[in-house]
């Protein structure tokens, strides 16, 4: 439902008149409080026109998009806006109204929005030049040359946010223990920008190890530390880049079917490397990935009679698929 404000100055002063149609999540501002922000930007502006606009908000990972159209006594005109948060990109549509209803205005500096929400995204965008190359085009304006209506293509918000996460998921492993092991996975993380930062554990139950002259050998299980860095390239949807992790794994080995078994834990780290793929076509999203490492260290595992049961291998090699959560 739209909500109409007159914009006064003064009895003697221009009335232009601004009808606003908002959809957004429910956490963000409201329609009123994005009318207020663009009424407080055109304190002062002579400007007597109509202007009917359309905004539609989603998230598309961990930044805010809406899409705007306007339509009015100055044109019609469409854009798309990209910010950090909600509030941020509610300040910039109030800056595409005010533009909208007045394109050549001084704009007030908005400080703090009139309903006591600071505006993010207001105080880049405070200079009469700055406001100037953001206004809409109108969509009879065409790209010289190319027949492509200027305003389709998106701007936005510069400052890059720092974006926490949740994963959950599961991995598989071989080299470092004597089978094909599987775990689930639990972690969190950061993101600023394209990089990525997480942190994660796992747990792999268990694989044993059989001597050929008989059942005699170890049983062994695995708990991992990891910490992973990620470089995604793409869009905001679809990202793939190089992944690299450090690990940190203790393994526990347990000797099986001797007289006397005995238990020992060891620990080792190293270096993967691999590709990383992310689909997020919300806060929800998915990563797949695989890599291959390194050991650091290659400890032994023996019995005192039986000699050396088993050795993590040279090379080892994993895969892994996880849902994210970001916020």
């Amino acid at each position: 439902m739209g909500i109409v404000v007159l914009l006064l100055s003064s009895a003697a002063q221009a009335r232009p008149q601004l009808t606003l149609s908002w959809s957004a999540p429910e956490d963000c501002p409201t329609e009123t409080q994005v009318l207020k922000r663009a009424q407080h930007m055109l304190r002062g502006s002579q400007a007597d026109v109509s202007v009917k606009a359309t905004a539609r908000v989603r998230r598309q990972g961990s930044r805010f998009v809406v899409q705007l159209e306007t339509r009015g006594d100055t044109g019609e005109g469409q854009r798309r806006l990209s910010a950090e948060s909600c509030d941020a990109a509610a300040s910039a549509t109030a800056l595409m109204l005010a533009l909208a209803v007045d394109p050549g205005a001084q704009l007030s500096k908005p400080g703090v929005a009139p309903d006591e929400q600071p505006g993010e995204g207001d105080d880049a965008k405070t200079s009469r030049d700055e406001a100037q190359a953001a206004r809409l085009t109108p969509r009879s304006r065409r790209d010289a040359g190319t027949g492509r209506r200027a305003g389709s293509t998106g701007s936005s918000v510069t400052s890059t946010p720092l974006t926490a996460r949740v994963l959950v998921g599961g991995e598989m492993s071989w080299g470092v223990l004597p089978k094909l092991t599987f775990a689930p996975s639990l972690g969190g993380g950061f993101g600023f920008g394209r990089l990525w930062l997480d942190l994660q554990g796992a747990y792999f139950p268990g694989s044993n190890q059989t001597l050929s002259d008989d059942q005699r050998g170890g049983d062994f299980s695995r708990l991992e530390l990891s910490l992973r860095a990620f470089y995604g390239l793409g869009a905001e949807r679809l990202r793939l880049g190089p992944a690299a992790r450090i690990i940190a794994t203790r393994i526990r080995g347990e000797g099986r079917e001797v007289a006397q078994p005995k238990s020992s834990d060891v620990w080792l780290g190293a270096a993967a490397f691999g590709p990383r793929f992310e689909w997020h076509p919300s806060a929800l999203g998915l990563a797949l990935g695989a890599e291959s490492g390194l050991p650091f260290t290659r400890p032994s595992f023996a019995l005192d009679d039986l000699g050396e049961v088993y050795t993590p291998a040279r090379v080892l090699f994993g895969a892994y698929v996880e849902a994210l959560l970001c916020f």
